[in-house]
């Protein structure tokens, strides 16, 4: 008998695609860097097979991206939430931005950039209140 799989599960595997997907690469390439074959990143990110613990942490480091960036937005009841997409509303300029931030190898700088821009969007939400 198979077990069916969850929202969560089908979330993250959407997750997981996404994120390749940003980084440019095909599944080949991703399964390459797994040590498994197309065939079955094609099968994670469509949802049809579970992904494992061990796995998920593969696709962190191989996506350099953390384990709960594959959950972020799943709250209470997992079974039965209603999941977001990794990135609702995102738009082209927003995605720009964040390949952009990637491609600095220096993840201090990285993090400053990315307080600065907090920073600003924190001083232009008081000026437009």
């Amino acid at each position: 008998m198979k077990r069916e799989l969850s929202k969560v599960d089908k979330a993250v595997g959407q997750r997981v695609k996404e994120r390749r997907r940003e980084l440019q690469l095909s599944q080949k390439e991703l399964a390459a860097k797994l040590g498994v074959s197309y065939q079955q990143v094609q099968k994670y990110e469509n949802g049809d097979n579970r992904i494992s613990a061990g796995m998920l942490y593969q696709l962190s480091a191989k996506l350099d991206c953390r384990v709960s960036d594959f959950f972020d937005g799943i709250d209470g009841d997992l079974e039965n939430a209603e999941v977001p997409s990794i990135d609702p509303g995102l738009d082209a300029d927003i995605k720009k931005i964040a390949r952009y931030l990637r491609s600095i190898g220096n993840r201090d700088l990285r993090r400053r950039l990315i307080e600065l821009v907090r920073i600003m969007s924190e001083s232009l939400a008081h000026v437009t209140r």
